[in-house]
């Protein structure tokens, strides 16, 4: 498994959750410009006192860090406020592609650039009954819905 992250002049890619690349520029055909290896420093491989390379799955950590949060009585470092700054960035990145500008953090919050992009196509929300579907049994329903 690997995550790509692409900007306007160069692109990171987490590869296995373990190796680290980069690409410094930008290519008109995927390849011209080659992936570096990318080696974090020692003081980058640790996230909360563990190994990032040695323990890359997050697994351990994460129970780790569940029995200390309870041992502690004190707020897990995954927590709700993680999750919303997470979401904001997931956001920003869809309302930024959306407006083709920059955008400005923290978000106003109310409206979902998804379902704002909907709505300026002329397009639905979403049936949120369909979500319980299968694939093979939402498609069609989906493809009638946007019209294609």
């Amino acid at each position: 498994m690997h995550v790509k992250i692409y900007g306007e002049d160069g692109a990171l890619c987490l590869y296995n959750s373990r190796e680290l690349f980069i690409r410094r520029g930008r290519d008109e055909v995927v390849g011209d410009v080659p992936w570096e290896r990318f080696e974090l420093a020692d003081t980058d491989r640790y996230l909360h006192g563990h190994d990032y390379y040695e323990h890359a799955g997050g697994d351990l950590w994460m129970a780790e860090e569940t029995v200390r949060v309870l041992d502690e009585g004190r707020e897990h470092e995954c927590s709700g406020h993680e999750g919303r700054a997470v979401m904001e960035m997931m956001d920003g990145a869809w309302l930024s592609h959306f407006r083709g500008t920059r955008v400005d953090f923290p978000l106003e919050r109310g409206h979902h650039p998804l379902r704002d992009a909907l709505a300026a196509q002329g397009l639905p929300d979403p049936d949120p009954d369909r979500s319980n579907l299968r694939y093979g049994d939402w498609l069609p329903g989906e493809l009638e819905r946007i019209g294609a």
